[in-house]
């Protein structure tokens, strides 16, 4: 019930100048079309209820070592065809699935799938440290892999896993079925001198003068959230936050991100079906980035999501996740 209230929702919301037009052909008066607004938040309290009637999907915490000994920590919940996230920063397995604001929507993903998602090191539940680089992180991803004894899988990156994602498919090519990219953290050119590089500086530089500080991981809330968020939804994203990584490894680990090859370099190599997701007014990563994927990975599809939310979470009123979970499902059922 609740997929038949998203696609209706979704269809009403990219059409609603067809229905418009079908209103005024059948002589209805602007009063209808008034009444089809107002019906919406019904529709959407509906399908919010349906997810949180559904029967609960639990995870399963598991460890695993890396080839260079770090140990990393992972979930598994649903079962299905299998899909593997990939996320740096700002997780902890035990922290999302405390929430309905985070839980609902893996928990979606986990209704048809087998989901497999990790704690990179250094970040969660996995091993401390403040070494990383993307070698690093492609090693967290494959010794994850290895262990959910998962062949083949749908990839599903956000942000700048996105990076990571890449590196593995031009690595393991035969491994991967499908390619989902959110909010791609990959910059065509990052050694360049334009805006983004003045925004790294000074999202480091808030990170080093106050990690620990409320008031700066409020900062990070509202560049991740958007503008709509909610207070309930700032304070779960800063308790993610806070309890995916202590100061210094927050400062190290965002550091590492300024490598000089964020993974672009691989995208001309990757030959699945590739689905690219990115919110228009995207705060924290331009949806240039997107753009210059989508032009360069074969076959790629475009999906500009409405919004400007860098964060997904499913029961957040207006948030585009249910316009992303909607894309996955049609992308995986078509490609």
């Amino acid at each position: 019930m609740d997929n038949l209230i998203a696609t209706v929702l979704d269809w009403i919301s990219e059409n609603e100048g067809i229905l418009s037009g079908i209103l005024a052909i059948a002589g209805l008066t602007g009063l209808a079309i008034t009444g089809a607004r107002r019906l919406m938040p019904r529709l959407q309290s509906a399908r919010s209820e349906a997810v949180e009637a559904a029967p609960t999907i639990d995870q399963e915490i598991r460890y695993c070592r890396t080839t260079d000994g770090k140990r990393i920590a992972y979930a598994v919940a649903g079962e299905g065809r299998p899909m593997v996230r990939v996320m740096g920063w700002f997780t902890h397995l035990e922290a999302e699935w405390s929430s309905p604001l985070g839980r609902s929507f893996w928990q979606q993903l986990a209704a048809e799938h087998k989901l497999v998602r990790y704690d990179g090191r250094g970040m969660g539940l996995s091993e401390p440290t403040t070494d990383f680089s993307a070698e690093d992180r492609l090693k967290d991803l494959e010794a994850v892999i290895d262990a959910a004894e998962v062949d083949q899988f749908a990839l599903m990156a956000l942000s700048e896993g996105s990076r990571t994602a890449l590196r593995y498919i031009a690595k393991h090519p035969e491994r991967v079925t499908h390619l989902i990219l959110y909010g791609s953290a990959v910059s065509k050119d990052p050694r360049d001198t334009g805006d983004d590089r003045k925004e790294f500086r000074a999202h480091l530089a808030m990170i080093e003068a106050g990690w620990g500080k409320q008031s700066h991981r409020k900062f990070f809330a509202d560049l991740f959230l958007g503008q709509g968020a909610s207070a309930e939804e700032i304070d779960y994203f800063m308790e993610i936050q806070r309890r995916s990584a202590a100061p210094d490894v927050a400062i190290a680990y965002y550091r590492s991100l300024a490598e000089p090859e964020q993974g672009f370099e691989f995208a001309s190599e990757v030959h699945v079906p590739t689905l690219i997701c990115h919110p228009k007014d995207d705060q924290m990563v331009p949806f240039k980035h997107s753009i210059d994927l989508a032009a360069e990975i074969p076959g790629a599809r475009l999906k500009p999501l409405n919004g400007d939310c860098h964060y997904l979470m499913l029961n957040s009123e207006g948030s585009q996740s249910s316009e992303y979970l909607s894309a996955i499902e049609a992308f995986l059922r078509d490609a």
